[in-house]
């Protein structure tokens, strides 16, 4: 689960919502709406302490509120909580038993704090019930994988670029296993897939790089540091590779 999409309008325009959540919050402080949309505006200007707080009171006003819950879930990952967004997500699971997208969420956190096998049941639950989910598709090969089963893994991969062709990371996720397996043809057509589907995918440019200057194919490997200095240039690690190739 993703914050929504933000909000129209600029920064201010977003600010001035929450001022106007506030004080409706203040002439009515027992109204779950009032501080769900502030949590959303909150959330969006990134304020994830203020998000989550207002999230949480929404759910205390309205137990049953799934996308408060999710939305609790998002900002306490976003801080670092991931116990605390497994247990918001936890909240209503009970109650929403063919949720996907509340065992998607789940799993992430699992995911973040390496918790494969409870990511994989949560993974696997949320692929029965959406299999046409690309992202499931792409958390579930990298749990697998995790746990050490590479070809479950690999399918579920290539299951998610069917789905989402169009998606960057999964040829990334694909390069990288191919690469650990010494693969390098396959590692290579994977990289430059990836960037050829999402021209802004820096870690894709950065492994690409990579395999160029392995090849000693150092004109290939400048043009491909020179687009990644292009996309971060603020990162050393560009700089240092180009100044390598």
């Amino acid at each position: 689960y993703e914050i929504p999409l933000r909000l129209v309008g600029s920064e201010m325009c977003i600010r001035y919502r929450v001022e106007a959540y506030q004080q409706a919050i203040t002439l009515d402080a027992n109204n779950p709406d009032f501080y769900y949309a502030l949590g959303y505006c909150k959330a969006n200007l990134e304020d994830y302490e203020g998000a989550a707080s207002a999230y949480r009171r929404t759910t205390e006003l309205r137990r049953n509120d799934v996308e408060a819950y999710l939305g609790m879930g998002v900002v306490l990952s976003r801080l670092g909580d991931y116990d605390g967004a497994i247990k918001a997500y936890q909240q209503v699971l009970v109650t929403n038993p063919n949720n996907a997208k509340l065992y998607e969420s789940t799993g992430t956190a699992y995911l973040q704090q390496e918790q494969y096998e409870e990511a994989l049941k949560m993974f696997q639950r949320a692929a029965t019930l959406d299999p046409r989910s690309s992202t499931v598709q792409l958390n579930l090969g990298v749990a697998l994988l995790n746990l050490g089963d590479v070809p479950s893994g690999m399918a579920a991969l290539e299951q998610a670029a069917a789905l989402e062709p169009k998606n960057g990371l999964i040829y990334l996720q694909i390069g990288d296993v191919y690469r650990a397996q010494n693969n390098l043809e396959q590692a290579q057509s994977s990289y430059e897939k990836a960037v050829a589907v999402q021209p802004n995918l820096k870690e894709a440019y950065l492994e690409l790089g990579k395999l160029y200057l392995d090849e000693q194919d150092y004109l290939r490997a400048i043009v491909t540091y020179r687009k990644l200095v292009e996309l971060q240039p603020t990162n050393p690690e560009a700089y240092f590779q180009l100044g390598v190739a």
